[in-house]
């Protein structure tokens, strides 16, 4: 008796965790039977794998239950969970998910477009999440992240815009840049970094061959630009450095010929930046560095 009844409970279980797509959102088509797996946490369920290689256009549920722990809501996205949606173009993740583990949604080619459902609670996205996206249009940073990880958005060549999400207070939380974020988006024309990030980390926007213009909200708060932060951005020719910096690394501006640096202080307030050894009064040893001051 106790054998037989352990294997309705473990048929029970499996059957559980197929689910359609279709939860009212007309603009997604329904798909039958994609199979879900799941894990409880503390304050609800973890995503931790899903399967739907053919599926082109999905919605995340924002609740699931597993017959045993009820209805909960969906908080987590695991990692490497969507690995195997090769065709998947667009996604929608409901307002219940505060997070994007790691490489969630990485070497997904042909993924266009991440939609972040209204009152968007992401407050952590970690690293290689969307690594590789290579098709995603434009890119979106959640009103509620303070800290993009290393190579969140690697080899996203095709975007050609960075959206930085405001709260209902016009706000965005990010204060970190992290090491090699954005390597590699060749196409961004532009960025204009919001006011409380106090950290551009190593190669964060290396490579970016695009990048014509790199801004920074009045207010910055930018205190620390890392070594190759812009380097190989080769028709960016002109960058504007905050009053607020404090330390300005090695190599920042490698492979450019000739940039003008439009700094927001005076002689004096450069000059006692903590600088490399490789900046040498005017600038990199690799690049032609002409410096406009604000004030004197």
């Amino acid at each position: 008796m106790r054998r037989r009844l352990a294997i309705v409970l473990i048929l029970s279980s499996f059957a559980s965790v197929f689910l359609s797509c279709h939860n009212g959102d007309p603009d997604y088509p329904r798909h039958d039977e994609i199979k879900y797996e799941y894990k409880i946490d503390l304050d609800g369920y973890v995503l931790s794998k899903a399967y739907g290689y053919e599926v082109n256009e999905w919605s995340i549920p924002a609740q699931w239950n597993d017959n045993l722990n009820g209805v909960k809501s969906v908080v987590r996205i695991g990692s490497n969970s969507f690995v195997s949606w090769k065709h998947l173009r667009e996604v929608s993740i409901p307002s219940s998910v505060t997070c994007i583990c790691e490489a969630a949604f990485e070497d997904l080619s042909k993924l266009k477009k991440v939609r972040y459902s209204g009152g968007c609670e992401i407050d952590t996205i970690e690293p290689y999440a969307f690594r590789y996206c290579s098709a995603i249009e434009t890119i979106e940073v959640p009103c509620k992240l303070r800290v993009i990880e290393k190579q969140t958005y690697q080899y996203c060549d095709g975007a050609t815009s960075v959206v930085f999400m405001k709260n209902t207070e016009g706000e965005s939380a990010l204060e970190v840049i992290n090491e090699a974020a954005f390597y590699g988006c060749s196409k961004l024309p532009t960025v204009t970094i919001p006011k409380g990030v106090t950290k551009i980390d190593r190669g964060a926007f290396y490579g970016c061959s695009g990048l014509r213009s790199i801004d920074f909200e009045d207010g910055s708060a930018l205190s620390i630009i890392q070594d190759n932060a812009f380097g190989r951005c080769t028709n960016l020719t002109s960058l504007t450095i905050p009053r607020s910096v404090r330390f300005i690394g090695k190599k920042v501006l490698s492979g450019q010929k000739k940039v003008t640096l439009q700094y927001k202080g005076s002689q004096a307030e450069w000059d006692s930046i903590v600088k490399d050894e490789e900046w040498r009064g005017l600038g990199d040893s690799e690049v032609e560095v002409e410096i406009v001051f604000a004030s004197t």
